[in-house]
């Protein structure tokens, strides 16, 4: 018995296909392009309270927009994500069945599961906004950590 005639794109299905591998790729080239963005105006704040002679009020309030803009870039991500989730769906619609064994299936293969098994880059990624919210935190609880370090020895001791 020979083996089932694999069905072939039409052309109109090819360019469907190109047009929504290259959304996907735009999609995923700009997360890194904006994360790299935010990484360096991060850098930038961290570099700036180095080399000024900032106040304790200054570090706070440094700290907080730095905190709420490493929260937007969270957000940034996530959405972003969802737009690739999104692209990949209607790349694995358009992949040929399960059935068709000698067609090769890229977003719904044992392979594509393999690849994208948890921790991905995505999750990886919203690792560096978290990371540099600590810093900031970090940074804003600096200029009163010995009057913090006092308060929480006599909280030990029974006073306050």
């Amino acid at each position: 018995m020979p083996p089932p005639e694999v069905p072939k794109m039409s052309d109109e299905a090819k360019a469907m296909y190109t047009g929504i591998s290259m959304c996907r790729n735009t999609e995923v080239t700009l997360r890194w392009a904006r994360s790299q963005i935010f990484i360096l105006i991060n850098l930038g704040g961290f570099s700036f309270l180095g080399t000024q002679g900032a106040t304790a009020g200054t570090y706070l309030v440094i700290a907080f927009f730095a905190g709420l803009l490493c929260a937007y870039w969270l957000w940034i991500n996530r959405k972003t994500q969802r737009y690739i989730n999104h692209w990949q769906s209607c790349l694995a619609a358009i992949d040929p069945p399960p059935l068709l064994l000698t067609q090769p299936r890229i977003f719904t293969g044992a392979s594509w599961k393999e690849a994208d098994a948890k921790p991905n880059f995505y999750h990886l990624l919203n690792a560096m906004p978290v990371f540099f919210m600590a810093l900031w935190a970090v940074v804003a609880v600096s200029p009163y950590r010995e009057r913090l370090f006092n308060w929480s020895l006599n909280l030990f001791k029974g006073g306050v």
